[in-house]
């Protein structure tokens, strides 16, 4: 149907389902399993916004976060459905922990089954370390690099302590970004964003009582 006959007042449904990634979304039929990337969504709110034909959007979250960076882009993109007057509500599946409540946190209302999984504002990062794997399996590496933190995340050793130090701050000024933009959402004071930070999880009734979220249902 041309564009031209199509209403102009339609409601489009976003999914942010599984893993957030920097990237494109993708689904593991083998394993089931289903990634959101951020590229594709940034995507498909432009797509959107250009055809003026919607009121509205329901972001459909069923995530238990990953990407940081993907996180954040994502809740950019809602910031522009809102800046061209699409309201915006969210609908929280079975879970939307960390990251996963990250992109929620703009919407003008956030709604959440009772037994939902949400909160988990925190930052954690992982790395592997094969050291001791390589030497069982008697594997040398040889690293070349131009600087001294260039193979600061290798798996071939361990983080010394200075790059330890180097990761938490790293961690830290994501961590205080995180808890900035539900401190200035929610309407908290400091005392009462550390209150339901710091990695904590909580049920959906919980989270309508502690004003994470507004509506149960």
């Amino acid at each position: 149907i041309p564009v031209i006959f199509s209403s102009p007042n339609k409601i489009a449904v976003i999914e942010i389902d599984g893993m957030i990634t920097n990237w494109k979304s993708n689904q593991n039929i083998l394993f089931g399993s289903t990634v959101t990337g951020a590229e594709d969504i940034e995507k498909i709110i432009e797509q959107i916004i250009k055809s003026r034909l919607y009121k509205g959007a329901v972001i459909r979250v069923n995530s238990s976060g990953g990407s940081m960076l993907g996180a954040d882009r994502i809740y950019q993109a809602i910031e522009k459905l809102k800046e061209n007057k699409i309201v915006v509500y969210t609908s929280i599946g079975n879970i939307a922990a960390s990251g996963g409540y990250l992109v929620a946190l703009n919407s003008d209302k956030i709604f959440c089954n009772e037994i939902g999984i949400t909160g988990s504002i925190g930052v954690y990062s992982i790395y592997k370390n094969n050291e001791r794997l390589n030497k069982l399996l008697s594997i040398e590496s040889t690293v070349i690099k131009t600087g001294k933190y260039m193979d600061m995340l290798s798996t071939n050793r361990k983080l010394t302590k200075e790059e330890k130090v180097m990761l938490k701050k790293y961690q830290q000024n994501h961590y205080k970004h995180f808890t900035r933009l539900v401190k200035e959402n929610r309407g908290f004071t400091n005392q009462e964003t550390q209150a339901v930070a710091q990695g904590q999880i909580f049920t959906g009734k919980q989270a309508k009582e502690l004003k994470l979220v507004d509506e149960l249902g």
